[in-house]
C-alpha cells in the first residue's frame, strides 16, 4: 500500500489522478497540498483516504508539514497553468521553481526511522508537456520553462541518491465524459469553449496526441507506485528520453493500452 502526495488537485490532470488514486486498492492514502479546499477530496466515496493540507507557499516546506508527510513514497506534481497573462518570472516560479523546491524537500520523506528497514527512494512525477523543450531554443515560453524544469529535476536526482524523477509529458489533456471539472473561471472557459470545439477534432484527426484524463491518471499512478527505476533506453521512436526518465505521451499511452 502506497502513500502519495498530490499537487494541482483542482486541475484537470490532478483531479483525474485524485479520483483514480482514491479508487485504487494499491494506494492507502493521498496527501493533497492545495491553497484552497478540494471538493473532490470530501465528495469521493473513498474520501477517508485523502487529507488536504492547506499550503500557501509552494516554494517552502516547513518541518511541521514534512512531518505530516513522512512515510510518503511518491509525489505527483500536477500543479501548473497557462502562461497567458503571466510574466516570465511568475511563470518560471510556478512551473520550474515550485516543483524543484518540492522535490528537494520530499527526497528524504521515505527515509527509515530508527529500527525501520531500508526504504526505496522517493519518486517524483512531474506532469510536463509533450512538446517541452529541454534545449531552451523554443520561442514558446511554456515549452522552454517546462523543459528547464525537466532538466533541473533530473540534475537534482543526480545529486540526491534518495530521489527518483519521471518527467511525464502529457499530450492534449481532454476530460472524459462526466469527469469532474473545478468550478473556476479558467476551467469554466475550457469546459464550455475549448473542450466541446477542439476535443472532437483532435480525437478524430490526431488521436495519438490526446491524453484522456482517466487514462493519463492511470499512467501517472503506475509511475508513482512503481519501483522508480528507468523505464528503458530511448530509441528515437518509443517516447522515452533522458535514459528512460522523461516519458513522452506516446509511451504514456502505451502504458495504459491506448493506440499510437
Amino acid at each position: 500500500m502506497t502513500h502519495l502526495i498530490l499537487t494541482g488537485a483542482t486541475g484537470l490532470a490532478g483531479s483525474a489522478f485524485l479520483s483514480h488514486a482514491l479508487s485504487s486498492p494499491s494506494i492507502s492514502h493521498v496527501s493533497i497540498l492545495s491553497r484552497r479546499p478540494v471538493p473532490l477530496a470530501t465528495s469521493h466515496p473513498n474520501a477517508a483516504k485523502a487529507t488536504v493540507h492547506i499550503h500557501a507557499d509552494f516554494a517552502t516546506y516547513p518541518d511541521s508539514l514534512l512531518g505530516s508527510l513522512h512515510g510518503a513514497t511518491a509525489c505527483v506534481w500536477a500543479l501548473g497553468g497557462s502562461s497567458v497573462g503571466m510574466s516570465e518570472a511568475e511563470y518560471v516560479r510556478m512551473t520550474r521553481d515550485y516543483p524543484v523546491a518540492a522535490a528537494s524537500a520530499f527526497a528524504e520523506l521515505n527515509k527509515p526511522g530508527t529500527g525501520e528497514s531500508a526504504a526505496r527512494p522517493f519518486t517524483f512525477v512531474y506532469v510536463s508537456a509533450d512538446d517541452a523543450d529541454q534545449a531552451g531554443t523554443s520561442s514558446a515560453l511554456y515549452r522552454r520553462v517546462k523543459g528547464q524544469a525537466e532538466r533541473d529535476l533530473l540534475s537534482l536526482m543526480d545529486a540526491r541518491p534518495s530521489l527518483r524523477v519521471y518527467n511525464a509529458r502529457a499530450g492534449a489533456i481532454i476530460p472524459d465524459a462526466g469527469a469532474w471539472i473545478a468550478d473556476r473561471p479558467m476551467m469554466a472557459r475550457e469546459k464550455y469553449f475549448y473542450f466541446p470545439v477542439a476535443a472532437p477534432v483532435l480525437k478524430k484527426v490526431y488521436p495519438n496526441i490526446i491524453s484522456p484524463t482517466g487514462k493519463l491518471a492511470e499512467a501517472l499512478v503506475k509511475l508513482a507506485i512503481g519501483d522508480g527505476e528507468s523505464l528503458g533506453k530511448e530509441d528515437g521512436k518509443n517516447g522515452l528520453f533522458n535514459g528512460g526518465r522523461t516519458v513522452g505521451n506516446k509511451y504514456l499511452r502505451e502504458m495504459v493500452g491506448l493506440p499510437n
